[in-house]
């Protein structure tokens, strides 16, 4: 909740500091942007990193708190209460108003379509990324879903869509079609806060508000628990190529499992 923002070396554990002015309150989500980082708080604004100085540069207001974000094509794509901002470079290109807010963001294997997940109106709305970086509303899906979608993700290899909402129920779709392809809960007694495939699109690891975390297998459904890795909850998942599950949590600790 201090706003702080840390570079971690995952092989030696070390953690450096960001100098310049950071964010007043709670950092929600941090977005690589090539040779830049951004972050993006409760604070109603987007602030920008320059990698190679490890310092803040620039701040993007964003009139309400920024609650997560993809990059593409040197576009920023932020999901806020009050709809999507559109930002390249320190510029605000467009905004797209959405009364209830967005509360998360995912773009497709072929990067052709932005998937926004809507506050407390049980739907999914795509929108078709222009050439420009613009976004034009494309459609949306109702069924398999309720309340808020809190967390979405495409598989790498462009097959699979998933997403969980106010019921904590795990929805798998086709890619292409969107059709279900399984609908089913997990152990979570809270929302999933966030959905991430692993590389090879095999996997799914979940981070809950309850504080633990599962995988998910795609083929064979079966779930491996991870245990309460997080006491206060967990924010984040992460599942890199050697297997290994990385999380972080309300308790201000990165952990590491293996399945």
């Amino acid at each position: 909740m201090k706003g702080h923002v840390v570079r971690w070396e995952k092989a030696t554990g070390k953690a450096v500091g960001i100098s310049g002015k950071g964010h007043c309150t709670r950092i929600n989500d941090i977005v690589n942007c090539g040779d830049k980082i951004a972050t993006l708080g409760s604070d109603d604004c987007v602030k920008i990193i320059d990698k190679s100085r490890m310092e803040y540069e620039d701040s993007i207001s964003t009139e309400s708190p920024a609650n997560c974000g993809v990059y593409y094509n040197n576009t920023l794509y932020v999901a806020t209460n009050k709809g999507i901002k559109v930002i390249q470079g320190k510029e605000i290109i467009q905004s797209i108003n959405q009364r209830n807010g967005v509360a998360t963001l995912a773009i497709n294997g072929d990067k052709t379509i932005l998937s926004a997940g809507i506050k407390s109106e049980g739907c999914i709305k795509f929108y078709s990324i222009n050439s420009d970086g613009q976004l034009t509303e494309k459609g949306e899906i109702k069924e398999d879903i309720q309340g808020t979608v809190y967390s979405m993700d495409y598989s790498s290899d462009g097959k699979y869509f998933v997403h969980s909402d106010d019921t904590r129920k795990i929805v798998l779709r086709d890619a292409k079609t969107n059709e279900v392809i399984y609908s089913r809960w997990v152990p979570h007694n809270s929302k999933v806060l966030k959905l991430r495939f692993n590389k090879d699109s095999t996997m799914i690891g979940t981070a809950g508000a309850d504080s633990y975390s599962y995988v998910l297998n795609v083929e064979t459904k079966a779930i491996t628990t991870l245990g309460r890795v997080h006491p206060l909850g967990v924010n984040d998942v992460f599942i890199d190529e050697d297997g290994k599950i990385f999380t972080c949590g309300a308790d201000s600790t990165i952990k590491v499992s293996s399945l």
